[in-house]
């Protein structure tokens, strides 16, 4: 920010934003009350998870859906949350990652937003499936999650810092 004034000319202000600085259309999900944002553009569909039509396949939970078995990620565990309520609803999100699609199970869809991303700390730094930060209109930090990074998480059962997020 720069101010350049001049007795009986006026003041100038000059407001630099660096290029750097991008925005990204984001869903906004809970998973065990922690807010993330998940990137919009590839995600194809959400619906209400029917506990129910969980099966398994391999070592992964598994859905039917249009006559296709989605494969999904359940991110409480991944945060370390433990798991819901028996009975609470659960959503699944939708995404099409390189030429598959998984659905990544969250408590609750907040909506769309449009977020600034803001470069991890040196403790986030390297995490797997976690690729930035946005600060939400009410000043609380969510995460910005990946989805290859979350999907290689899941094979590797490798498992994000419980406390962050």
């Amino acid at each position: 920010v720069e101010l350049h004034s001049k007795l009986g000319q006026g003041t100038t202000f000059r407001i630099r934003v660096p290029l750097t600085l991008a925005v990204l259309p984001a869903l906004i999900v809970r998973a065990h009350g922690r807010r993330f944002a998940l990137p919009l553009a590839p995600i194809a569909d959400i619906f209400e998870l029917d506990p129910n039509k969980l099966q398994k396949l391999d070592r992964w939970d598994a859905v039917l859906v249009r006559g296709s078995i989605l494969r999904l990620i359940d991110l409480e565990p991944w945060i370390n949350a433990g798991s819901s309520p028996p009975g609470a609803a659960r959503h699944v999100v939708v995404a099409n990652v390189g030429d598959e699609r998984y659905g990544f199970v969250v408590s609750d869809v907040v909506g769309r937003e449009e977020i600034v991303i803001k470069p991890l700390g040196a403790s986030l730094r390297g995490l797997a499936g976690i690729s930035g930060a946005t600060v939400m209109p009410d000043g609380r930090v969510a995460l910005i999650l990946d989805f290859a990074g979350l999907i290689a998480a899941a094979r590797g059962g490798t498992r994000a810092v419980a406390g962050h997020g």
